[in-house]
C-alpha cells in the first residue's frame, strides 16, 4: 500500500476524514505565527505570546456580558494556551522520569523529593492521576529527540506529532492517543504506511473532541493492522457476562459485560429509559400541587 493513498485525505482508503465541523479557521484565529514559533528559543516563548494576546482580550476581572465573537475569541485562545502548556510540561515529565529511573537509587530524584517514582512526583505535584502522569511521560520522550550512540542527536520517535505538539496544535491527551495506536502497531505495519497515518492523524486532530479522534484512530488502526482487530473482538465476546442477585429488600442487583456490538442495543434501551423517566418526574413536578 503506497504510504501517499493513506496521507492524502481525498484518497483515504479507510474514510480517515475529519469528524469534526469546527471551521479550522476559528481553530487558528489566534494561533501565534509559525514564522515567529521557528524564532523561539525557549518552549515558553509560545506560552507567553498567547497569554500576552489573552491578556489584551481580557483586560477586566469580569468576563459576565462579554460579546460572544470576543468570548469565543478568548476561548480559543485558552485552548492554545493549555495545549502550549501541554508541550512544556510533557518536557519536564519525560526529563523527570529520566532523572528518576529505577537503577538510580536513592539518587532518583522523585526519591529525593520524597516519591516513589516519577509517576507519584508528577501526579502529586500536578494535582493529576497517575495515569495521566504516565501519559505525559510517554508523550514526552516520544516527541524528544533521540540521542545516538555516537553523540549526534536523531529526530523524535514520532516527528509529526512532535511538531504538532510543539506549535499547540494537539494537547496531551490528542498526542498520547495517536502515540498509543503507532506503537501498538508498529510490528505489523511498513514504515511508510506508519508515517503516513502519523501525518495524517495529526493534520485531522486540530477540532476534533477525544471521542472523536478516537473513532478516527479506531479506523486507521483496522486500516494498518486488520488481522489485529478481528482478534481483538474475538477476546471482548469471549468476555461477556450476566449475573444477577437478590439483595437482603429483596431487589435485584445486575451486574454484566458486553462487547461493544452487543452492548449497543441494551445501551440506547437504557439512555431510553433513563429519558423516559426523567420526563415523567418532571411533568409529575409540573402538576404536582405545592
Amino acid at each position: 500500500m503506497a504510504a501517499g493513498t493513506l496521507a492524502s485525505e481525498k484518497k483515504c482508503p479507510v474514510n480517515i476524514c475529519k469528524l469534526s465541523s469546527l471551521n479550522e479557521e476559528i481553530f487558528y484565529t489566534n494561533a501565534i505565527d509559525a514564522g515567529s514559533i521557528e524564532n523561539m528559543s525557549s518552549p515558553l516563548d509560545p506560552l507567553a505570546g498567547t497569554v500576552g494576546t489573552l491578556r489584551e482580550l481580557w483586560s477586566e476581572e469580569r468576563i459576565e456580558g462579554a460579546d460572544g465573537a470576543r468570548l469565543v475569541e478568548i476561548n480559543n485562545l485558552l485552548g492554545q494556551a493549555r495545549r502550549q502548556l501541554d508541550a512544556a510540561t510533557t518536557k519536564v515529565a519525560a526529563e523527570i522520569a529520566r532523572q528518576s529511573r529505577p537503577e538510580l537509587g536513592s539518587d532518583s530524584l522523585a526519591k529525593q523529593n520524597g516519591f516513589r517514582n516519577a509517576n507519584n512526583l508528577l501526579s502529586s505535584t500536578l494535582g493529576t492521576t497517575n495515569g495521566e502522569a504516565f501519559k505525559l511521560v510517554q508523550v514526552g520522550e516520544a516527541t524528544a529527540p533521540r540521542l545516538l550512540l555516537t553523540g549526534d542527536t536523531a529526530p523524535a520517535k514520532h516527528p509529526h506529532v512532535a511538531e504538532a505538539l510543539s506549535r499547540g496544535r494537539i494537547g496531551t491527551p490528542a498526542a498520547a492517543a495517536i502515540i498509543g495506536l503507532l506503537d501498538r502497531v508498529a510490528l505489523r505495519a511498513g514504515v511508510e504506511e506508519l508515517d503516513a497515518a502519523e501525518k495524517t492523524l495529526v493534520e485531522q486532530a486540530p477540532g476534533l473532541s477525544v471521542d472523536q479522534l478516537g473513532k478516527l484512530i479506531r479506523r486507521a488502526e483496522a486500516y494498518l493492522d486488520p488481522d489485529g482487530v478481528e482478534p481483538r473482538e474475538e477476546e471482548l465476546r469471549a468476555q461477556r457476562f450476566f449475573r444477577y442477585r437478590e439483595d437482603a429488600s429483596g431487589a435485584l442487583v445486575f451486574n454484566g459485560k458486553a462487547d461493544p456490538e452487543h452492548g449497543a442495543p441494551h445501551r440506547g434501551g437504557a439512555a431510553g429509559d433513563d429519558f423516559g423517566r426523567t420526563r415523567r418526574a418532571e411533568s409529575g413536578r409540573c402538576f404536582r400541587r405545592p
